[in-house]
């Protein structure tokens, strides 16, 4: 296979920039080639991207199958790789240049920092992925708002560190998790149980940090412990 073990078990953790670099690795990789060689790594390639679509980015993009010709299947995937790039490059660069900012505001210190322990980020990631799978199988959600939804996921993964200078958009999620109580009741359960989790996580690491008492309680709560339906706080839109 043209993708290596290495890359596919990294693509949950970011899966746009998975896509952007499996089309340009693929572009890069087949320039001069033969168009036979070429085709295989594209096939490939395509049914790469189109997997972490239906994974991480339903509902995806309606392709027709390909016929089988050479180069009339070349083009339709260059046509299909451009129509890629163009959907989820911008946010990738986007968290790219988030990413840049963020190591250089912590390697150069004397900047306040959130500390995560290392099993904190994997919980959290984990998370976040189980909330991907829990959007898509919510059979009633508009398609616009769930893809909101994972843009805010996909943006909240990315910026995903260790140490992190605020965590204002881990706050936002208690938002959607209102909003989602409110609008689906008992369906929304399996997403509001994951984003209480992320929110209890995200309290204990900030209280720690700002110096509270250990059995500080969290002040934002989603629902009751029991699944009730309670009143969220409005956090805003971070």
């Amino acid at each position: 296979m043209y993708f290596s073990d290495e890359f596919l078990k990294r693509i949950p953790d970011n899966p746009e920039r998975a896509v952007v670099n499996a089309i340009e690795s693929a572009r890069r990789d087949t320039e001069g080639e033969d168009l036979a060689s070429s085709y295989n790594i594209y096939t490939e390639a395509l049914c790469l991207v189109q997997a972490i679509e239906n994974q991480f980015f339903p509902p995806p993009m309606d392709r027709p199958e390909l016929t089988g010709d050479f180069e009339s299947d070349f083009q339709f995937i260059e046509n299909c790789f451009a129509d890629y790039l163009r959907v989820y490059k911008p946010n990738v660069e986007a968290h790219r240049l988030d990413e840049i900012s963020n190591y250089f505001s912590r390697a150069l210190g004397g900047t306040f920092c959130y500390e995560f322990s290392t099993g904190d980020i994997e919980r959290i990631q984990t998370l976040i992925n189980e909330l991907r799978h829990h959007l898509a199988q919510l059979g009633d959600i508009e398609d616009e708002h769930r893809q909101r939804l994972m843009r805010r996921l996909e943006k909240l993964q990315s910026e995903l560190h260790k140490r992190m200078s605020d965590v204002d958009r881990f706050w936002g999620l208690v938002g959607d998790a209102g909003v989602a109580l409110g609008k689906f009741g008992e369906a929304a359960k399996p997403i509001v149980d994951r984003i209480r989790e992320i929110a209890d996580i995200v309290w204990r690491t900030q209280a720690r940090s700002e110096g509270l008492p250990s059995n500080t309680e969290q002040p934002l709560r989603i629902g009751s412990e029991e699944g009730g339906d309670l009143p969220v706080e409005d956090v805003g839109e971070r």
